[in-house]
């Protein structure tokens, strides 16, 4: 029995690396998604708070997020190797004492899209490790993180080939390059519709997100497992040193879960590390912990990452429509619409759950951008309000003037009645006082108007 365990304790990691994306209309996503992509059946997450699935409505039963599966015959079509085939990519970023190139391999186990009705979603590259090391994947995550970037200054890049036949009669391989960023834009080619998507439509720079499970064979001292969480939940490269500040930063998540299950998170990625433990029945970790981190807590984190990237985006249309009202209305009227159905705190009755979401909802900072979005629409507000107010100011003076213009006049026929000798009556007095009232009031009126700031 103990042959058996110790056969069995291999480690066994894998990667998902997200690339955000933004495309208005879920009728029109649904449409032209192509028949290159499975849509994943509708169900109910178990571990989900209810309120979630009461958005749902309709015969078609629409769900705030739908999962896509890319099929796995149309690999090809994209220019992407067969599942499990090894990709070979080489990094000059960071270089050893001989300025040699790092040179890692991976196998693309999936390609998926989760894509929310907000118009917000995810292309998602599942990455298999197989049996890495740990600091073999904290490497390679460093490199991948980066490979989005088109041209660098500095000249240095990240290129993933793979291994093709030849098309001569010797049926050589070769190195065939992947060029992952037109890639992307293929997978996202939306019914000849391109022009509509847009990658990292929040961000300032083409790095998507990480999320990592790793899971290893052998038990890791305190002290490792808290620098390899830090190291993978910042992308950080293993050649880097980490100061103290950098490992409390207010902006990461640390969470031990139990004695081998370890949490970490940060604004770029989150990574559960998990490790067996020899002699023991490791079932739980290898089996049923593993599927819950790969399903159950990954859907957690992506609906944390669509808050965020929905804030962000509200946060800057806000700005950019602040002179519209018209447009700020519409808005205000998304934002609250966004925050019924979208934004939560509460998600589940499961303490292990619900503990992971507030951790790294804290982690992301969705308050304090709950409370930008609001603050930047209540300040837009108060200056539309104060530019209609000084707009009504003009038009009060105008009508003023031309009060004082009439009451002027009128006050001048009654001058013109008394010097031709016709004797006034009361109600030619009661009309006179009424005109010097409105003169005085008029002219009030209008230099307040005139000189207020």
């Amino acid at each position: 029995m103990e042959k058996h365990l110790t056969e069995e304790l291999k480690n066994n990691s894998e990667s998902f690396f997200l690339v955000p994306f933004y495309y208005s209309g879920k009728k029109a996503f649904e449409k032209s998604i192509g028949e290159n992509w499975d849509k994943e059946q509708s169900h109910t997450h178990w571990f989900l708070a209810k309120h979630i699935d009461a958005f749902d409505k309709g015969k078609d039963h629409e769900r705030i997020f739908t999962y896509y599966t890319l099929k796995e015959a149309t690999y090809q079509y994209y220019g992407l190797p067969n599942r499990y085939e090894d990709i070979r990519i080489t990094s000059d970023l960071i270089v050893d004492d001989d300025r040699l190139p790092e040179q890692f391999t991976m196998k693309i186990f999936q390609i998926k899209i989760l894509y929310f009705t907000t118009g917000f979603g995810f292309l998602m590259y599942q990455i298999d490790h197989g049996e890495d090391e740990i600091e073999t994947i904290t490497n390679k995550s460093f490199a991948l993180l980066r490979a989005f970037v088109p041209v660098r200054k500095s000249g240095k890049q990240v290129k993933l080939y793979v291994s093709m036949s030849s098309e001569n009669e010797s049926l050589e391989l070769i190195d065939q390059e992947l060029d992952l960023i037109n890639i992307t834009n293929q997978l996202l080619d939306l019914g000849g519709k391109k022009d509509v998507i847009e990658l990292f439509p929040t961000s300032c720079k083409s790095q998507c997100y990480v999320y990592h499970r790793i899971q290893l064979a052998k038990p890791k001292a305190e002290e490792e497992v808290e620098r390899d969480l830090c190291y993978l939940r910042k992308g950080f490269h293993t050649s880097f040193s980490i100061h103290e500040e950098q490992e409390d930063s207010i902006f990461d998540f640390k969470w031990k879960q139990n004695r081998n299950l370890y949490w970490g998170g940060s604004m770029k990625g989150v990574v559960s590390l998990s490790y067996c433990i020899p002699g023991e029945n490791n079932y739980f970790v290898t089996k049923q912990y593993s599927n819950n981190v790969r399903n159950d807590y990954f859907l957690l984190y992506m609906i944390l990452l669509h808050q965020r990237q929905a804030l962000l985006f509200y946060n800057y249309m806000a700005v950019k429509e602040q002179n519209s009202m018209k447009k700020l209305e519409r808005i205000k009227k998304e934002l609250i619409r966004f925050r019924i159905n979208f934004e939560y705190k509460t998600v589940s009755d499961e303490a292990s759950y619900q503990k992971f979401y507030h951790g790294m909802y804290e982690c992301l900072s969705l308050e304090s951008l709950n409370a930008d979005i609001q603050d930047v629409i209540d300040r837009v507000t108060e200056y539309q309000d104060f530019s209609n107010e000084k707009s009504m100011n003009r038009v009060l003076a105008l009508i003023a003037m031309f009060s004082i213009f009439s009451a002027f006049a009128d006050g001048t026929g009654f001058a013109d009645r008394v010097e031709q000798g016709i004797e006034p009556t009361w109600l030619h007095w009661a009309t006179l006082i009424i005109i010097i009232i409105i003169m005085i009031f008029a002219g009030y009126t209008l230099i307040k108007n005139l000189f207020k700031k």
